[in-house]
């Protein structure tokens, strides 16, 4: 049997003490959203990829041990980091960009429909019926593609000052874009028109920006504070005052009742009706500066420190339920499932691992580490399907796993 099955074995079947972690045989510097760094001289995969086969189900805790590797996805490019990606809203495409192309493959079939010069490209977005690209450049300048020919057929530019800071609500085709000027510029990206400027953070940049998941409010951070807006009246409706302190991280809840904001030394739930604290709690000396994120139900929020471990936070409470050790030092990634009830994780220096946090602090934390290809992992990803894990390789292929027809 499978190292890696028989650790989902034991991943699923793990129960008993409090904030413990079931061990599992292990398995066999780029910053995020900003041009990768050539490779020239670093060897592209020696094992072929396997025949793709299509995921048939969603993953769930009771049969996570009968995911398998479905598949590699590769660039007809040098090794180079897919530095960013966005799935399409049905799950069926990825789209992505590496040093020097824009790709885009289909998930159904493992084939790459498209492929080109991603030009100046930093950010790319699939549109609401994914048959447009919305790929912003360094400068601000947005391309409009289609899908499927690659074909250019508009552009604008979404922001004088872009500095690289967007938001993005899907639903109703919304572009949030930050500049070094202080002000936000949003964007109705299906008819290509700018709908409002707000000066948002004076002579300070616009470092984060987070759209509320009803698409109504936008939040906004810079230095030394974050804003809450009701952004088609451009009107301020709160604020909270960082000192000196930069926002790393701002995100709402799923139900939109906290706003979440992580700086270097600490980690805020606020009222997003008037910014009051819910809760604050002061993070390990230098914490981590990757991640921060709620789980689909809301009720964990997870972050990363610089020992080497992942927090699982109640949201309620604002306490921390159990630390995750052992993920590795570099580029820490997470990504929940639909259901909020696993989470997988990776990073440059650690192992890929799925864990089962369907009650962290009540039952052993039992994890699975993944028998991955490479030794760099980048990012991890969960579609919002259930059905695919993707892991992205530092020089550049995607790994795929899910449960197919033929998985033992």
């Amino acid at each position: 049997m499978p190292k890696w099955l028989l650790g989902l074995i034991v991943f699923l079947a793990a129960c008993g003490g409090r904030a413990a972690v079931t061990e599992t045989p292990v398995a066999n510097d780029v910053a995020a959203n900003a041009p990768a760094r050539a490779t020239d001289g670093v060897p592209t995969p020696t094992l072929p990829p396997p025949e793709w086969r299509e995921a048939t189900t969603s993953i769930t805790l009771d049969n996570a041990p009968q995911i398998s590797y479905l598949g590699r996805l590769d660039a007809n490019s040098r090794p180079s980091t897919v530095f960013d990606y966005d799935f399409a809203p049905d799950n069926t495409l990825l789209a992505a960009l590496n040093n020097d192309l824009l790709i885009v493959w289909d998930l159904i079939t493992g084939e790459e429909i498209l492929s080109q010069e991603r030009g100046d490209a930093a950010r790319v977005l699939f549109s609401a019926d994914k048959t447009e690209l919305f790929l912003i450049g360094s400068t601000g300048q947005t391309a409009i593609i289609d899908t499927t020919t690659g074909s250019t057929i508009d552009n604008f530019a979404a922001h004088p000052t872009f500095n690289n800071s967007i938001a993005y609500y899907e639903d109703d085709g919304l572009l949030a874009v930050g500049g070094t000027d202080g002000d936000v510029k949003v964007w109705d990206v299906f008819e290509r028109i700018s709908l409002v400027t707000i000066a948002a953070h004076g002579a300070e940049a616009v470092d984060k920006i987070a759209f509320s998941h009803d698409g109504e409010r936008l939040a906004t951070g810079g230095l030394g504070a974050v804003h809450l807006w009701n952004w088609r009246d451009r009107e301020r409706i709160a604020s909270f005052a960082l000192g000196d302190a930069l926002p790393q991280h701002v995100v709402f809840s799923p139900d939109d009742t906290q706003l979440a904001v992580k700086t270097q030394e600490m980690l805020y739930l606020l009222d997003p009706t008037d910014m009051t604290v819910l809760h604050s709690t002061l993070l390990p000396r230098n914490g981590g500066v990757d991640l921060l994120a709620y789980s689909p139900d809301g009720r964990f929020l997870i972050t990363d420190d610089i020992l080497t471990e992942i927090s699982i936070w109640n949201t309620e409470t604002g306490q921390r339920i159990v630390r995750l050790p052992n993920v590795g030092e570099r580029r820490v990634s997470a990504a929940f499932s639909p259901s909020g009830d696993m989470l997988l994780t990776s990073s440059l220096t650690g192992p890929v691992t799925l864990w089962n946090i369907a009650a962290p602090g009540e039952q052993d934390v039992a994890r699975a580490d993944l028998d991955v290809e490479g030794e760099r992992h980048f990012a991890v990803a969960w579609t919002d399907d259930g059905r695919l894990l993707t892991i992205l390789d530092a020089l550049g292929p995607i790994y795929v796993w899910g449960i197919a027809d033929d998985s033992e």
